[in-house]
């Protein structure tokens, strides 16, 4: 028997008959197989197990009655309406039971066996205004793609996460400037060759598209995923998904995602949202749930609140202990102290778990939504839908947001002041490089993340410094709280029509430079005698952006493969 999805095994029920009642005649047994499509619910014993893409829906029984009624089984796994697979993350055995005998302890836990299955994540690839907030690193290259840590492109952090949690069928949407993130995820991700996925996992890259029925780009978060899920719902490979993951790509954290799926299929959400206590200066700058007092649904959802309607969102302290046991604290993370008057805020993180049908439905009533926090998160607790909050106490940073954002995070990681390190025990995942170590040759470090096969020469000083990968700097540099984001290349491995000299100095930073809070890009060259110290404090000036060179938030930046010659000033 075949009903959608389900298949019923008439011979693993049979086995399972004789074997615990050996007396039984022959014809008994068949009688029960003719029988099995006029079954009670109270009879039903359930078993999953892989079977090429589907699941098959074992059935084991004792010998019906004879007024017993046809029991349909729909193609979710329903019983007469109630649903048989509740949660394929749920701690608890969610089938029915047997009573006792053998029959419990041959059937495997639906979590050993199909645990991840039905969730998917999207990762938002980064559209043109994110990308503009870090002009100029995202003049080639897509917000996602802006190297981190030495080594790691931001796209690395929710895809190892995501890696890590075992979500394996994750879709990645691309549309702004993004060839060198395809590239790149291509390197990294691809099956045979990058980070494996297992089982039926995918990683898939949908660039933005137009077509017969959208003749325009996407425009904003929620109108990418809004052409995203009509290609997605017409794919068999979907069919089984139940929850939907959206993430951006400009955050850094580590999050396990089984944990936030558990929370939501549990609480029988429609939405999800992953958020934190936020402190009173950085309320201004997310989106503010309000939750219902006691519980962790949220009642108000707010963008970027102020003046009275910033006060109105805040809430007791008391109230948020639901919230907050969700973790296991009792305190605010990161907050050094409460407020006096006890008022706190509970703050968005951007990260949602949509149920398949709830989004499905936002995205049809609202057909010209560009944003979720402000448009279909709203129109989801106006419907009356389900809209929970997850407490996510752990380390977590917005550094797409400006210049200075990722600067800030990019200081601390070298100097070791965040509870976050690329060195903890969940793995980082990066494109895999064959580079020979890095020589420091009498070089002084101290404070330092640094990439492979870079050479520092002798004489030169680096402190509170990220440098990336293949960086060349010669002798007797100074350099200081800088980000040197390395080079795609040595310039031996390449023919150059122009002579190197003192107007196009070789790749890296030349001798006798210095260089104090930079950001300096891929493959950039920097001369010999070269001085980026930005004395007069300058905050924002754009006068040298033609020449690869800016200062954004007071941070000087040198454009990728910009060339700064010998003795320049800054």
């Amino acid at each position: 028997l075949v009903s959608n999805n389900y298949s019923i095994d008439i011979s693993w029920a049979k086995s399972v008959q004789e074997s615990q009642e050996p007396t039984k005649s022959r014809s008994s047994v068949l009688t029960q197989q003719q029988s099995m499509h006029t079954l009670s619910s109270q009879q039903l014993v359930h078993r999953a197990i892989p079977s090429r893409g589907r699941s098959r829906l074992v059935v084991a029984c004792e010998t019906p009655a004879a007024n017993t009624q046809q029991v349909p089984l729909s193609g979710n796994g329903a019983v007469n309406g109630k649903a048989v697979f509740k949660d394929f993350y749920s701690k608890k055995d969610v089938s029915p039971q047997p009573a006792s005998g053998r029959l419990r302890d041959q059937r495997p836990s639906l979590r050993a066996i199909y645990p991840k299955g039905s969730v998917c994540a999207v990762v938002l690839g980064g559209g043109e205004n994110d990308s503009r907030r870090l002009f100029p690193l995202t003049d080639k290259r897509t917000l996602p793609a802006i190297p981190l840590g030495g080594i790691y492109r931001l796209i690395d952090i929710p895809l190892s996460s995501l890696i890590n949690s075992g979500v394996n069928k994750v879709f990645v949407l691309t549309q702004y400037n993004s060839t060198s993130l395809n590239r790149y995820l291509q390197h990294t991700y691809e099956f045979h060759k990058g980070i494996p996925f297992g089982g039926d996992g995918f990683m898939e890259v949908v660039a933005a598209t137009q077509g017969p029925k959208e003749q325009r780009w996407a425009e904003g978060p929620a109108d990418t995923v809004r052409q995203w899920f009509s290609m997605f719902e017409g794919s068999a490979q979907n069919r089984f998904i139940e929850d939907i993951l959206v993430l951006p790509s400009d955050q850094i954290y580590t999050l396990d995602f089984t944990q936030l799926v558990d929370f939501h299929r549990q609480a029988n959400a429609d939405l999800t949202i992953v958020c934190r206590p936020v402190e009173e200066r950085a309320v201004e700058q997310v989106g503010v749930v309000k939750l219902d007092g006691g519980s962790t649904r949220i009642r108000l959802f707010e963008e970027k609140p102020t003046g009275d309607l910033k006060a109105s969102m805040s809430m007791d302290f008391d109230d948020l202990q639901p919230f907050m046991n969700e973790s296991h604290l009792n305190t605010v993370p990161f907050m050094e102290q409460l407020p006096a008057d006890n008022k706190t805020w509970v703050g968005s993180c951007g990260m949602y778990v949509f149920r398949r049908e709830a989004l499905a439905r936002l995205l049809r009533d609202n057909p010209k939504a560009r944003d979720f926090s402000r448009e279909l998160i709203p129109d989801a607790l106006k419907k009356g839908m389900r809209v929970m909050a997850f407490n996510f106490p752990d380390y977590w940073v917005d550094v797409g947001g400006s210049i200075a954002d990722l600067y800030a995070f990019e200081m601390a990681l070298a100097r070791d002041q965040l509870p976050f390190s690329f060195q903890q025990e969940n793995t980082f995942f990066a494109c895999p490089q064959n580079l020979p170590p890095t020589q420091t040759l009498g070089a002084s470090l101290n404070r330092v993340q640094l990439g492979g096969g870079c050479y520092i020469h002798p004489g030169t000083k680096i402190t509170s410094c990220t440098i990336g990968s293949r960086t060349i700097i010669e002798e007797n540099c100074t350099i200081e709280d800088t980000v040197i984001m390395g080079a795609d290349y040595y310039e031996s491995e390449k023919e150059w029509p122009r002579a190197v000299g003192p107007a196009y100095p070789h790749i890296g930073i030349g001798a006798n430079s210095r260089i104090c809070k930079a950001i300096i890009d891929k493959n950039a060259r920097i001369g010999k005698n070269v001085k980026l110290l930005n004395t007069e404090g300058v905050y924002e000036s754009m006068d040298r952006i033609g020449k690869g060179i800016c200062i954004r938030d007071g941070v000087t930046i040198v454009s990728k493969s910009a060339v700064v010659p010998d003795n320049t000033e800054v």
